[in-house]
């Protein structure tokens, strides 16, 4: 926390109090009708409001017990501490007690004696011992109210005086204990009203020492009284006095500028020695030269007196030691801290070191402000803000240019969730106000409670409960993050800001936390989350009272107001604060975490280099990975890693046709070496050696899981590199992602290839290649659970070689699991070969049900008696919730549909459905068709899935569907639309790696050139600029695959040809070369 802003402070004589209790030093004031408990100049340890509304009168606490008193009108409240055993120290209200029924009679000063005795002063002073239940012990009326009324160390003595008092009453004690407590007294006189006492301390809470009491009247003198001669009927006698005034004598000022006033306080014999000790330790270890002021201080200390301290208006001070006889020192610090009470609301908290406190010589800065306590005597509701805080730089006033790519100033949204952005030019001359709407999302999300927008056109929507949060990118409508919060709290404000690189920060407020949400980087490959939860603000501990508003200040700074109080918080940020901040010892700056988190990438990242390979773009990765080798291979510790590897920026621009060699385009630091064998590929052994190096050397900018990935990349490149000559590309991007799939087995969470690499594969001409690769990766004993981690049954086309692929599904199962016919029955089936499983039932003698299935799949299931029986079995199994089982006697009864029903609503299993329906019908048959359109085409509307969409097009033969299906929502191509759910606006929808599939299969066919034509040049144009977008997003601005990079075709670069006119007007690139003028 960077400071605080307890609330402001009671214009009383007994507002503030402070003690050392529990081996630290507490400090507590009142501010309304609450106090405040603090343990240093920002650390609040928390924040008690009295039932009560009245504003409270006095505070105390007792140094012995660590017990806090407060009085509000006739009451007084009780705090007893608990929890410091276990480092969570707070107070809880003991005991409450009325000194007067009537309510007639208000206390004004509060004093803690021994045994945990309680003095309050009103009209009377009443005594209460409050070890067990309160009891008086003593009580006694007063003449005029008391205005002072304090116990000495000892409780010996009680000083008391009352509103414009001359005469200081000292109580002296008779008898102790509860029984019979009794008290005398006597008169110290005094010239003019008493205005200030105090007395003094031990050294030790146990220690005996004699009473001594400092006065301060309206005179300016102070005086000390002590018990000088113990025959006297007076119980103290005057020792001694400090002319406050003639103390101070400034030189070079006449009497006119010389100040009149004096401020004074006692530094307590305690407080001095254990302040000179810790000077004396600074000195040491700083190794300063001999310091003359400190020496003469520690002769001082070592007769352990009392100093008086008093300064001037004009900052002169001067010390007098009261030998042999309000401020404390910190004693884990061991510098001397004083606290300046303001009656107009402020506190302040001044830091010194006790030898340049008191250095003779001419000093500046002798106390240093550490903080300033104030703030509001109400409860906060709201802090309001006059310009948005913009750390970029925005100008206040918009005007210039109204068209979309203006800065956006405001949001609107209606009952049905319709976002919209709006940008807006002042026109002074005509003195309008002209509006434009930049862009608009429908979020689905009705009678929303709370919106709020960023400059960067992100939009945050809470429903109407207000438990979910929801963020949309309004340029792109699509959703980014979503959390129901509904089991935690309710959602009750939304603040942002912007980093200096103009990335967003959102704040969700709560009753008692804050919630800061950063921007992630877009991860399609691992589908990674787009905000994340960096740091939470959490109140509870510091005050009952729920937040009333929260805002950001510059700098990443951030205020929560509550109750009565402020709590500004720095940027700094722990690394234990979230999981997705990088471990460090150090404190993270606030934009440093959303720089790293959404930064640009090393151009080793695996992210970057898995979108190269999406891209086609081989030639380059293997350019990247040779120059990484390079640099790893001659790496010195301690040496800076270049983000790009020391290439040029215009490789990654180049197309893969025209990319220079991977070897010949790498430039190191070590180039004047020559080597006998050159690298020109990334071959087993230089993959290996990568390996090696990475899990050695730390590079920037990657986590270590990070560097994992990376080093599963590089085998992967090997491996496929090795097989490059006989594979088409879409099989090496197969290939490499379901190799780091494996790899990555054990640490992801992902079960299957998502629909993205079946793709690749399913319109792969290199399949036998890869369906071998995938059997040896299972070791030649594939079960269902690989082939359906692998996908194979959804992107095999051979269909001789996908039932050979269901036969050794069958075959291996028993060899595999167990020898009963039950678990291979589904398989069998599928491919009709109920003789095989005949077989198998003839040799499971050890099964119980073999006798009856046995004779069962003896019968003609051709004739219609015995698939009846069949399905009766089918539906006595699933009663009995053997729901594989079920849907393979489904199958001998010829119901294929059925028993496609049974996998999709029991084993929620789509590609088990999907595989034995190809099976067993082939890849014509009803069934399938239903299949896909009834169920796999929905799912993928539901889902915006457009892989899954593009892919079931095209099972369905309408290649024309499958090409637009990779460039228009789903929903918008079903013969009956469905309305999307908020799955189906997710920004995962959107892979850029989609433009890729669609320039393959755009000119693939003359079916998907005539559903390529149904795309207008315009939407074409839309899709690439926005998967352009979206490469930006993941931060890969050098994809090669943006507006950057676009390279149209010149058309008149021959001889004799001319170039045409630049146009007047923007136009559209032509359909027929869009995508080969992004590099496609």
């Amino acid at each position: 926390m960077r400071a605080v802003l307890p609330g402001k402070a009671q214009a009383k004589l007994q507002a503030v109090c402070t003690g050392y209790w529990d081996n630290r030093r507490l400090i507590a004031y009142i501010t309304g009708n609450a106090f405040v408990i603090l343990t240093g100049a920002d650390t609040i340890l928390q924040t008690i409001y009295d039932d009560d509304d009245s504003q409270l009168e006095a505070i105390v606490l007792d140094e012995s017990a660590g017990k806090i008193a407060t009085c509000a009108g006739s009451n007084i409240r009780i705090y007893k501490p608990y929890g410091q055993d276990e480092g969570v120290l707070k107070w809880s209200l003991q005991h409450s007690i009325s000194i007067d029924d009537s309510g007639n009679d208000t206390a004004k000063t509060l004093s803690w004696g021994i045994a945990e005795e309680l003095l309050v002063g009103s009209s009377w002073l009443t005594l209460f011992s409050t070890i067990d239940a309160p009891v008086v012990v003593w009580k006694q009326q007063l003449a005029n109210p008391a205005k002072f009324a304090n116990f000495s160390y000892d409780s010996a003595f009680i000083a008391s005086s009352g509103k414009y008092d001359k005469f200081m009453k000292i109580w002296r004690r008779l008898s102790f204990g509860n029984d019979d407590t009794r008290f005398d007294f006597t008169y110290l006189p005094h010239p003019r009203t008493v205005t200030y006492i105090h007395w003094r301390k031990p050294f030790h809470i146990d220690q005996t020492i004699d009473n001594v009491l400092y006065t301060v009247c309206a005179d300016n003198v102070l005086r000390i009284w002590a018990p000088t001669d113990v025959h006297s009927l007076q119980s103290l006698q005057l020792w001694g006095q400090v002319d406050l005034q003639e103390s101070i004598q400034p030189r070079g000022l006449g009497e006119s500028k010389a100040s009149k006033l004096r401020f004074a306080f006692i530094i307590d014999g305690r407080d001095f020695t254990v302040a000179t000790e810790h000077a004396m330790q600074e000195r040491a270890a700083s190794d300063s030269k001999e310091d003359h002021a400190l020496a003469h201080l520690i002769e001082v200390a070592n007769r352990n007196p009392e100093i008086c301290v008093v300064l001037d208006e004009h900052g002169h001070l001067s010390a007098w030691g009261l030998e042999n006889l309000y401020n404390f020192c910190n004693q884990s610090g061991g510098n001397l801290n004083v606290l300046v009470h303001h009656f107009d609301g402020r506190i302040e908290f001044f830091e010194a070191d006790v030898a340049d406190l008191f250095d003779p010589s001419p000093r500046s800065h002798r106390l240093k402000p550490k903080a300033l306590w104030t703030g509001h005597s109400g409860a906060i509701k709201k802090i309001p803000t006059f310009l948005p805080v913009d750390p970029a730089g925005s100008p206040p006033v918009i005007s210039g240019f109204l068209d979309t790519f203006a800065r956006d100033i405001a949001i609107s949204y209606t009952h049905s969730g319709l976002l919209r952005s709006w940008t807006a030019r002042i026109d002074v001359e005509k003195e309008k106000v002209d509006w434009l709407q930049t862009c608009s999302v429908d979020t689905g999300i009705s009678e929303p409670a709370l919106a709020s927008g960023s400059s960067i056109r992100k939009a945050a929507l809470v429903n109407s409960s207000r438990s979910e949060l929801t963020i949309w990118d309004v340029r792109g409508a699509r959703l980014e993050y979503s959390q129901d919060y509904e089991s935690q709290d309710t959602i009750q404000d939304l603040d942002w800001t912007s980093t200096p690189d103009d990335q967003s920060i959102l704040a969700v407020g709560f009753r008692y936390r804050v919630v800061l949400l950063a921007q992630m980087r877009y991860d399609y490959l691992n589908k990674g989350p787009a905000w994340a939860a960096i740091r939470e603000v959490n109140i509870r501990d510091l005050t009952p009272h729920p937040i009333g508003d929260s805002t950001w200040l510059g700098g990443g700074n951030f205020i929560v107001g509550a109750g009565n109080q402020l709590f500004v918080y720095d940027k700094e940020v722990d690394s234990s604060a979230s999981n997705v901040i990088p471990p460090r010892k150090t404190p993270w700056d606030l934009f440093d975490i959303v720089s790293r988190l959404n930064g640009p990438l090393p151009v080793y990242h695996p992210q970057f280099l898995s979108q190269y390979i999406l891209a086609g773009k081989n030639l380059l990765v293997q350019h990247i990975l040779l120059a990484l080798y390079k640099i790893l291979k001659y790496y010195i510790e301690g040496e800076p890693i270049d983000s790009h590897l020391g290439m040029n920026v215009e490789d990654f621009y180049v197309s893969s046709e025209h990319a220079p060699s991977a070897s010949k385009g790498i430039k190191s630091p070590f180039d004047g070496f020559s080597e006998d064998d050159e690298v020109e590929t990334v071959t087993e052994n230089v993959a290996a050696a990568i390996t090696e190096k990475l899990t050695q050397i730390a590079l920037p900018q990657l986590s270590r899981q990070e560097q994992i990935h990376l080093a599963d990349i590089v085998e992967c490149v090997a491996i496929v590199e090795r097989q490059r000559r006989s594979m088409d590309d879409n099989a090496a991007r197969f290939m490499l992602f379901f190799r780091q799939h494996v790899l990555r087995r054990g640490r992801a969470n992902e079960l299957a290839l998502s629909w993205r690499e079946i793709n690749w594969a399913y319109h792969s001409n290199s399949q036998d290649i890869l369906a071998d690769m995938v059997s040896r990766q299972f070791h030649g004993r594939m079960l269902w659970k690989h082939a359906r981690e692998s996908g194979i049954f959804m992107w095999m086309t051979d269909a001789n070689a996908l039932l050979n692929l269901k036969s050794l599904l069958g075959m291996n199962i028993p060899k595999a699991i167990s020898k009963n016919p039950i678990d291979c029955s589904l398989y069998y089936l599928a491919l009709k070969k109920k003789a095989v499983l005949q077989g198998l039932w003839r040799m499971a003698a050890w099964n119980r049900e073999q006798g009856a299935t046995t004779r069962l799949l003896a019968n003609n299931f051709a004739e219609k008696k015995w698939r009846t029986a069949a399905m009766k079995n089918a539906y006595a199994l699933l009663g009995k919730r053997r729901f594989e089982y079920a849907a393979a006697f489904f199958l001998l009864a010829d119901c294929l549909k059925d028993a496609v029903n049974v996998i999709l609503s029991q084993l929620k299993d789509l590609q088990l459905a999907i595989a034995v329906t190809r099976v067993y019908e082939g890849e014509h048959g009803p069934v399938l068709k239903e299949l896909l359109e009834e169920k796999v085409l929905p799912l993928a509307a539901q889902e915006g899935n457009r892989w899954l969409a593009s892919w079931a097009f095209w099972m369905l033969h309408r290649r024309d569907m499958a090409v637009r299906a990779l460039i228009a929502p789903v929903y918008t191509l079903l013969e009956t639309p469905q309305s999307p759910d908020l799955q189906a606006k997710l920004f995962l929808t959107d892979d850029p790696a989609l433009v890729v599939l669609y320039s393959q299969l755009r000119q693939k066919t003359l079916q998907t050139l005539r559903g390529a034509s149904k795309v207008t040049p315009k939407v074409e144009w839309a899709f690439v600029l926005h998967n352009s977008r979206l490469y930006d997003l993941a931060d890969l601005p050098l994809s090669g695959i943006g507006p950057a990079a676009v390279d149209k075709k010149d058309t008149g670069t021959g001889h004799g040809q001319t170039h045409k006119p630049p146009p007047t007007v923007f136009e559209e690139p032509e359909a027929n070369s869009l995508l080969d003028s992004f590099g496609f």
